[in-house]
């Protein structure tokens, strides 16, 4: 049976956009704290297509891993537990030809997402 945060992280992706820069959350209640400050939606990570980007969830020991996979790439390794491979919200088209992926996780505020995986030049 599968968790709440894992049944989250299947059919949807909570984000926050503040500026340019693109947050992700799984904790709705930190959406609903936000909510008159950031623009928020919900997407169905199932409905969308041609997606250049996905987001696997594994475990290795204790440590609960969210990592970002470019295109078909797969993640293998005997030590992890792959849990799920979603798509992810970026969708490839003329726009995002140019799309810079950096690590900006030392600027989230743990007040306002769980994780901080790229922005928009």
């Amino acid at each position: 049976m599968k968790t709440q945060k894992e049944n989250i992280l299947e059919n949807y992706l909570y984000d926050i956009n503040l500026a340019d820069e693109l947050f992700i959350t799984l904790n709705i209640d930190k959406i609903n704290t936000n909510g008159d400050n950031f623009r928020q939606y919900t997407v169905d990570a199932m409905d969308i297509e041609h997606t250049i980007f996905c987001i696997a969830f594994y475990h290795i020991g204790k440590n609960t891993i969210l990592t970002i996979l470019e295109g078909e790439e797969t993640l293998y390794h005997p030590e992890y537990e792959l849990k799920i491979n979603s798509q992810f919200l970026i969708t490839k088209n003329e726009l995002s030809e140019n799309l810079e992926i950096r690590d900006l996780a030392k600027y989230v505020n743990p007040e306002v997402a769980d994780l901080v995986f790229g922005y928009f030049d």
